[in-house]
């Protein structure tokens, strides 16, 4: 793996982890206040609202990474190749020889490592959690 694989894996991966953060964050505002009432009043049954909350979402989160992960995979690739094009580090690499297949080659691989990720999210971990998915 060369300097330039692990710069932009570094940089796949930070774009990756915000785009994730940000819509599931979203999502999640969203989702609660559109739905507070319930969750107050479940708060005020057990454990308080954080804990409601935190019980609520921790399994919505892997559920949320399951549906999301190819789209957010290819919006990651996408920003990290138009990123080299706009700071014109891809017309240094093709400068240099170095082919366009070549320079993708790393992203293609972190998106089959998510891809396995997310397959062995559905099958060992979400199965653990479908009582509190079906709430």
């Amino acid at each position: 793996m060369t300097r330039f694989d692990r710069y932009l894996l570094r940089f796949f991966v930070k774009v990756l982890i915000i785009l994730f953060i940000s819509i599931s964050g979203l999502t999640m505002v969203i989702d609660v206040f559109s739905n507070f009432t319930e969750f107050a009043q479940y708060g005020k049954e057990g454990g308080g609202i954080g804990q409601v909350l935190l019980e609520y979402y921790g399994a919505r989160i892997l559920a949320f990474f399951d549906r999301t992960n190819a789209l957010f995979c290819l919006l990651a690739a996408v920003f990290s190749i138009a990123w080299l094009q706009r700071t014109n580090e891809m017309t240094a690499l093709l400068a240099a020889g170095i082919p366009e297949q070549r320079v993708a080659k790393p992203l293609v691989i972190a998106s089959l490592a998510i891809a396995l990720l997310a397959a062995a999210n559905r099958e060992l971990m979400l199965p653990n959690y479908r009582d509190k998915l079906s709430r």
